[in-house]
């Protein structure tokens, strides 16, 4: 039961079902479940308004009500805060339930919550498309989460090698030596854009992958408000027929509008062990594979991934919801992007990406940073001590 608390998407009433077997206090119950009932019928906003102090139990206050946009007003677990009391409280009354119990029920519990945690050797699904068929439904999206240093890169290149071997085009921000036919390395979202056209023109599936986030050491802060930013380009990427990979370090690093649309949920716990939870497709539920082998494909461990904004988010989104039905709009946007592209500029420097790291996640140590942007600690240490922090990214 627990187990699916490191999913990255839980329905309301997947939180209900979830607190209602394993509470033990019976008002946190009650406060839980109305509030999940109220954000789903009215809102996390309308919450807010009209009863703060309601939506305070739950982790809401004009502190964080920032975090609520147009695709979690009304799904609770999307909202960063929420999802974390929610886990919080849902771990105090399991541990509360399990005291309850006498000894044997106790081990019986145990053993029942850690059967989905059962590991299966990757041999066993080496040759299964179980990797791959998630992405065969319109608008299905995966996570690709874990710790530093955990093969997160090296894990969604394995992935890359599957879907390349099914013929699909692969775009990625990830460089590789010697390219394999059908994998694009995209340094700018205008070059994305221009690679997804030429792929939907010879009739070829798409697959992208952002790797670290991809789009938070961009300019794109500068020119819109982040999170609206990312969901206009998550969708431009839907109407362009393509299937995303979207790899972090942090959940709360995850656009809400990808969280929404997940259906496959790959976690690397470490170099060789991956826990994976598939919805669609061929289904794997809360299974821990191990020997995790590496992929063939070579890159640089310690390369910095990114990728920068060249052109207009909205823009390229308005463009897209705005052609007639019939016109071929691959051709049709390859054009707009030859007049587009260049049109904002945005240059990257170690220096703002420790700035902007720090600005963005205050919880993060020097040696956190260091390790995420594969600098030394020193060099970190006096990025961070020079003054105007993440101004603009010169």
């Amino acid at each position: 039961m627990l187990d699916r608390l490191r999913e990255s998407k839980l329905s309301p009433d997947d939180m209900a079902d979830i607190l209602t077997v394993i509470a033990v206090d019976p008002s946190v119950l009650r406060t839980w479940l109305l509030g999940i009932d109220n954000i789903r019928v009215y809102g996390a906003e309308e919450l807010f308004k009209d009863f703060p102090n309601d939506a305070k139990s739950l982790g809401i206050t004009k502190d964080t009500i920032s975090q609520i946009d147009q695709f979690n007003n009304n799904e609770p677990w999307l909202i960063p805060t929420i999802r974390d009391a929610y886990k919080s409280v849902a771990r105090t009354q399991f541990c509360l339930k399990m005291n309850g119990l006498d000894d044997l029920s106790q081990v019986g519990a145990i053993a029942f919550t850690n059967d989905t945690e059962t590991a299966d050797d990757w041999k066993l699904y080496a040759q299964s498309e179980v990797w791959t068929s998630w992405a065969d439904t319109k608008g299905n999206n995966a996570i690709l989460k874990g710790g530093v240093k955990k093969g997160k890169t090296n894990f969604g290149l394995l992935l890359a090698e599957m879907f390349l071997a099914r013929g699909w085009v692969v775009l990625s921000n990830i460089q590789i030596r010697n390219t394999p036919p059908n994998y694009h390395y995209c340094a700018k979202v205008s070059a994305l854009l221009e690679g997804i056209c030429h792929a939907k023109l010879a009739k070829k599936k798409v697959l992208i992958i952002m790797d670290e986030g991809a789009m938070f050491w961009a300019k794109i802060d500068t020119v819109l408000r982040q999170n609206k930013a990312m969901a206009k380009l998550i969708l431009a990427y839907g109407k362009c027929e393509s299937i995303l990979l979207f790899i972090s370090h942090y959940q709360s690093d995850i656009p809400t509008i990808v969280m929404k649309t997940t259906v496959a949920e790959f976690e690397k716990l470490s170099q060789k062990n991956v826990f994976v939870n598939i919805r669609e497709g061929i289904k794997m539920n809360g299974r821990l594979v191990t020997s995790v082998p590496p992929t063939k494909l070579e890159y640089d461990p310690d390369a910095l991934q990114y990728m920068t904004v060249d052109l207009s988010v909205d823009g390229v989104f308005d463009h897209l919801s705005s052609l007639p039905e019939g016109m071929n709009q691959w051709e049709s946007l390859l054009g707009y992007l030859k007049s587009h592209k260049g049109e904002i500029e945005s240059e990257l420097s170690p220096k703002y990406m420790a700035q902007w790291l720090k600005k963005q996640r205050p919880d993060l140590s020097e040696d956190d940073i260091a390790q995420l942007t594969r600098m030394s600690q020193p060099q970190v240490h006096r990025y961070l001590t020079e003054p105007d922090l993440a101004k603009s990214p010169a």
